[in-house]
């Protein structure tokens, strides 16, 4: 899963930066455009529930496994009881 997180982030990389110089070339943004770029609200709004979201898609298979460990731990073991 991780390798195949760092190819995507390397691809999307090189793909921004070509899409910046290609941007810049065209006259259509001033160097350094994107990186003093401030979203406002509303986009930093979306951007948050965008990331979130990426987020859970992520780790969703750990914390299934995590739950399913926690539910088994809980579980009484046949013929013992569990003290509190």
């Amino acid at each position: 899963m991780i390798v195949s997180l760092a190819s995507e982030v390397t691809v999307l990389r090189a793909r921004l930066d070509t899409c910046e110089r290609l941007l810049v070339a065209a006259q259509v943004l001033a160097p350094g455009a994107v990186d003093s770029f401030s979203p406002d609200a509303a986009a930093q709004a979306e951007r948050d529930g965008l990331r979130q979201h990426t987020l859970n898609k992520v780790f969703r298979p750990l914390q299934e496994a995590a739950m399913a460990d926690v539910a088994a731990a809980s579980r009484p073991i046949a013929g013992k009881e569990i003290q509190a």
